[in-house]
Order: C-alpha cells, then structure tokens, then sequence
C-alpha cells in the first residue's frame, strides 16, 4: 500500500516536471524497516527504485520503539537517552544514531 502511494507521488512529480518544463530534485526513503535484516519485500523495492534510477536516502528510518515513544514522552531523542526518568521499551541510543545518519543524508543533498 505505501508502495502504491510513494509511486502515485513520484508520477506526480514527473508530471510537474513535464508541465514545468524542468527537474525537480526529489529522493525516496524508507522507513519502518527492520533493524536487524532486510526483507525479500524491502530488498526487491530497492532494486526495483535504483533500476528506475530513483535517488534513495540512505541509510533508512528503522522501525523501532524510541521514534514512537517520543509522542508519548515529547523532546527529543538526546532528551529521552540524557533523562533517568523516562524509561522506554527501545533503544534510544540506536534510534539516535539512525536518526542522526539519516538528517546528514538529508543535509548533504540540501548543500
């Protein structure tokens, strides 16, 4: 389903591309993926992306507990590692690690 949306998206922007008569830098991540090995699912998608020459961030958003508790506990993920008090069901260190990687993918598209 995801899928289905993401590509309806990237029709979409080819689409402005052609009426605009010009590029629009555009790149595909994924998230939720499993931390520990990648599906078949996951492994086909990308292959099928990077054959339509379709720029991926890499590396991806893991599906972990930390990135969902943050609406329960607000701040930031540096907050929840650094507060004794808040207790999570995820790796926040990892989370915080994965989260950091992928914010200077994004900031080294945006130089």
């Amino acid at each position: 389903m995801d899928a289905e949306i993401g590509s309806e998206a990237l029709a979409l922007v080819r689409e402005e591309e052609e009426a605009l008569s010009r590029t629009i830098k555009h790149a595909v991540v994924l998230t939720k993926t499993s931390a520990a090995v990648k599906s078949r699912v996951q492994k086909e998608l990308e292959n099928q992306l990077r054959g339509a020459g379709i720029d991926m961030i890499e590396p991806s958003l893991v599906a972990r507990a930390a990135f969902s508790e943050l609406f329960a506990y607000g701040g930031d993920l540096t907050l929840m590692l650094n507060n004794p008090e808040i207790v999570t069901g995820g790796k926040v260190d990892k989370a915080l690690l994965n989260a950091q990687a992928f914010a200077e993918a994004v900031y080294e598209r945006l130089k």
